[in-house]
């Protein structure tokens, strides 16, 4: 005789009489973006992309997602920039080595409890699955930000390079400016060849001798040529913002940010004379100026890269009138735009070894 089934679901559990049955429950979805975030995500990155020179086909191959970013809200893809920007505001730590292994092997045991709490009791179930579907959600972000923040905050270093090397040539255009009205000499205030050039903001007088090649370019800001912030590079956390026309020099060393070519020589220099040289460039690395006298850094190779910048490399800007970035601070020629051409020691008041060779000093 068959059993008569049971008329009364809500009466089928033995344990508990008059309880319905527990259903198996499905397993849960992986949380996902509402389709808003993702499109303002996909307008996003589409943009990084086209700014990283990213053509039409490169984006259509590296997501599908092409007519969603078109219909994003602007609105909604502004607010997430800023949210991503928080990211880079904190200094970037180095991953450990081995954070892939370890976030992998959580994930890997978070999944091992999961299968374990589908095999348990169904009362049991809602709460510890919710956990384990949380612990493998935070490994995956864990990941992505382990990727992103580096990304980002190299992201960050070349916008700040870029705005560098902007400003150089801004000045540039001073410099030439100030050449036309001074029979294309370059800016040199009162100077005695031989003398000290690293006396930084010593001399506070509007005329007389200059111990500070600094001085002569500060030229530019007296005389109108060139804004003050002009002559800063983003990437000098010690560069003082708003200086006056009304001053002579940069107040100490650590506020110049570029390296200006040394105008201790006997005759001032013309600017048309050598259009390959180097005038100006992101911070001499070899010269410690902060105490006296001067400290010629041996401990730093001949050809180091600027301190700015990581030490990746320095922006340069030559008499022609054109910029560059160089990992390099030797020129096309052999010339090393830190030091004078055959001089090996120095004490602060080494000139140029010619009249076409860059010698670029604080």
């Amino acid at each position: 005789m068959e059993p008569t089934p049971n008329p009364n679901p809500t009466s089928g559990n033995p344990g508990n009489p008059g309880q319905p049955v527990p259903s198996p429950r499905a397993k849960a979805s992986p949380p996902t973006l509402s389709p808003q975030d993702a499109a303002a995500l996909d307008a996003l990155l589409a943009a990084r992309w086209r700014e990283a020179g990213a053509t039409p086909a490169d984006l259509a191959q590296a997501t599908d997602a092409s007519n969603t970013a078109a219909s994003a809200d602007p609105a909604r893809t502004q607010k997430m920039a800023e949210l991503l920007g928080l990211i880079g505001q904190a200094p970037a730590m180095t991953p450990p080595l081995d954070l892939v292994q370890r976030t992998l092997a959580r994930a890997e045991r978070a999944k091992r409890e999961e299968q374990a709490v589908l095999d348990e009791p169904a009362g049991v179930l809602p709460l510890r699955a919710r956990w384990a579907e949380l612990g493998t959600v935070a490994a995956v972000v864990l990941i992505g930000l382990s990727l992103m923040v580096p990304m980002l905050d190299r992201m960050r270093a070349d916008a700040r390079r870029i705005a560098c090397a902007n400003n150089l040539g801004e000045a540039g255009e001073a410099l030439a400016s100030y050449a036309s009205d001074y029979n294309n000499t370059l800016p040199r205030r009162e100077a005695e060849p031989g003398s000290v050039w690293w006396n930084v903001g010593k001399n506070t007088l509007a005329s007389g001798p200059v111990e500070s090649n600094s001085a002569h370019l500060f030229n530019l800001v007296r005389g109108g040529y060139a804004q003050p912030d002009a002559l800063n590079c983003p990437e000098n956390d010690r560069a003082v913002r708003g200086l006056s026309p009304k001053m002579n020099d940069w107040p100490t060393a650590r506020a110049v940010s570029y390296s200006y070519q040394n105008q201790y020589a006997r005759d001032p220099m013309q600017i048309d004379h050598a259009p390959h040289m180097a005038l100006l460039a992101d911070k001499n690395p070899l010269f410690m100026t902060t105490n006296s006298p001067l400290n010629y850094n041996t401990d730093q190779q001949r050809r180091s890269a600027s301190v700015l910048h990581r030490r990746q490399g320095q922006n340069i800007l030559r008499a022609g009138g054109d910029s560059f970035w160089s990992s390099s601070p030797e020129l096309s020629n052999g010339d090393n735009i830190w030091l004078a051409n055959h001089v090996d020691r120095y004490t602060g008041t080494e000139t140029p070894s010619g009249p076409d060779d860059s010698f670029l000093v604080p």
